[in-house]
Parts: structure tokens; C-alpha cells; sequence
């Protein structure tokens, strides 16, 4: 799991916008986020180590 976020965190920081596609919410990141809060709550992962994922998924919470 941890793989995983190394990887958004990479997506996220070589993008222009606040979302994996740029300005706006598309379905890539409705899909990373349902996946990512089902293992938030499975596995009780803690998301302090990856600031800007952490930041990400408060986003698209908040369009929720």
C-alpha cells in the first residue's frame, strides 16, 4: 500500500493543478480516493508521512 501512495505522491507533485489531472476533480481521482479510504479504514493507515497525498484526499473530501 505504501507503493501506492509513493506513486500518487509522484503523480501529485509533477502536476500543474490541485488534483491527478490538474484543476479539476475527474474520475481518476474519485477512484484513487474510494480506494484510499477503504484502506484508511482497513488497515488504519496514516497518511501524516505523505503531505501532499494527505492534502489531495482532504480535497476531494471536501467535493464529496
Amino acid at each position: 500500500m505504501y507503493a501506492t501512495l509513493d506513486k500518487l505522491t509522484e503523480i501529485l507533485d509533477r502536476n500543474v493543478g490541485n488534483f491527478i489531472m490538474g484543476d479539476d476533480v475527474t474520475f481518476a481521482d474519485y477512484a484513487y480516493y474510494s480506494t484510499l479510504n477503504d484502506a484508511i479504514k482497513k488497515f488504519n493507515l496514516n497518511l501524516d508521512k505523505y503531505p501532499e497525498v494527505k492534502t489531495w484526499f482532504g480535497r476531494i473530501k471536501s467535493d464529496i
